[in-house]
């Protein structure tokens, strides 16, 4: 497969099987090599084929476009644990106490007029084996309670408002970073989807250098954090409808009280590529592979 030889057959019934999930999507061409006992060899003409499983969409509308990194719903995967929410899917890292990225589809269905609640406090639906931030982490630490998924994303109900309130879906930002770009790319996004968009959001920490921490707990402080969206132009859409045109929005934003609140987001844009190899995650891993190869190297331009 693809130049690579992935299984022989060396007696009858002179059949193989190929195991399409352990392959990423998109086009893979299959050739069939026999060899005979004097040496000889022959060779099949290549069959092109197109795998597209939707790994991410079978977990959750949040994760349509595949996971960004490895997690796992068991108390043992302490610094992966995955929880999936009716609102967002997040995988988090007990022993930083913040999450490794959130995962969110944003679309103008989950915007109203919902009240922003904050009820700020521990997930109450993570086991006790992970270890969570606590309020008072936080408190008096100077460092906002940065939302991943924000709270203006879900605004439908009173419990998708409540949701994003969980300190597992927070990481220590710093209040004019938190306060300026961040929240200016936020409201860009909502006004995306609420023109019609569907949106597929992925956001997180990066931990480079010396990771300082707060309160009793140790909860770390990201160096900076990164969202990455992919814009689809219409809700429903998914991985099949990404193409080497979808525009995809890749910043990262220093966490510094030095961040001007004034600074626009678009000055903080990236590769995807960039965020990938500063966090050691795979953006939009379901995306064909000759797609997802184009986009993760380009930098957004659009105004």
């Amino acid at each position: 497969m693809d130049g690579a030889v992935f299984a022989k057959a060396a007696r009858s019934p002179w059949s193989i099987a190929w195991d399409t999930l352990a392959a990423d999507n998109g086009a893979h061409t299959l050739t069939a090599i026999a060899h005979d006992a004097a040496g000889n060899a022959g060779v099949s003409p290549p069959v092109v084929v197109s795998v597209l499983n939707a790994h991410g969409a079978s977990v959750s509308v949040h994760t349509a476009l595949g996971f960004p990194g490895a997690a796992l719903g068991t108390i043992d995967s302490v610094t992966a644990y995955l929880s999936v929410k009716p609102q967002y899917v997040l995988s988090y890292d007990g022993a930083r106490r913040v999450p490794n990225w959130v995962s969110w589809e944003l679309n103008k269905a989950w915007l109203g007029a919902v009240a922003r609640q904050n009820d700020f406090r521990p997930d109450d639906t993570f086991p006790d084996e992970i270890p969570q931030a606590q309020l008072s982490d936080y408190a008096g630490s100077g460092w906002d309670r940065g939302h991943l998924c924000p709270s203006e994303d879900r605004t439908a109900t009173v419990d998708d408002n409540r949701s994003t309130f969980y300190l597992t879906n927070m990481v220590p930002q710093a209040d004019s970073a938190n306060g300026g770009p961040w929240a200016q790319l936020e409201s860009y996004l909502r006004h995306l989807a609420a023109t019609g968009k569907e949106l597929s959001v992925v956001a997180g920490g990066v931990f480079a250098g010396p990771t300082k921490a707060i309160g009793a707990d140790a909860v770390a402080i990201p160096s900076a954090t990164f969202k990455v969206v992919v814009v689809l132009e219409r809700p429903g859409q998914g991985i099949a409808d990404v193409t080497f045109q979808t525009r995809v929005i890749s910043v990262v934003l220093p966490n510094e009280a030095s961040v001007s609140r004034a600074a626009d987001w678009r000055s903080f844009r990236v590769r995807p590529r960039d965020v990938e190899m500063a966090t050691g995650l795979r953006l939009f891993a379901d995306v064909p592979h000759e797609v997802r190869e184009v986009l993760v190297d380009r930098v957004d331009v659009a105004p």
